[in-house]
């Protein structure tokens, strides 16, 4: 559950967008008046009467607690290093390292997580 929290939450609200799924062109709701429409970004033809038109979102809701994300990490993070520090190493010396690390969190955040893993040698 932890990353499934964490995922939700640094979810990037600007990249969603709208997709219409339309079967006739003319008309006030038809593919032309949506491609004409400022917010178009994409469409695709599917079938002589059936066309898909992705449009970007006029008004993006920042409901995402990026916090709590940053915090979740944090810990999970704090957690991993404990477990690692405290009862791998005396266990197995210079044969056990931390493999792996996300590539996906911003740089200032890899620092203090550097800063973290330095703490605990």
């Amino acid at each position: 559950m932890n990353n499934a929290v964490f995922d939700k939450t640094m979810e990037n609200v600007r990249n969603h967008v709208d997709v219409k799924l339309l079967t006739k062109c003319d008309g006030q709701y038809g593919a032309e008046a949506m491609i004409a429409k400022s917010n178009f970004h994409n469409r695709s033809l599917f079938a002589e009467n059936l066309i898909t038109v992705e449009m970007h979102k006029l008004e993006v809701k920042f409901n995402k607690l990026i916090y709590v994300s940053m915090c979740i990490l944090d810990i999970s993070k704090v957690c991993l290093y404990e477990f690692h520090h405290e009862y791998m190493v005396p266990l197995f010396h210079d044969k056990c390292k931390i493999m792996y690390e996300q590539s996906h969190i911003p740089r200032r955040v890899r620092g203090r997580l550097r800063d973290c893993e330095t703490r605990y040698r």
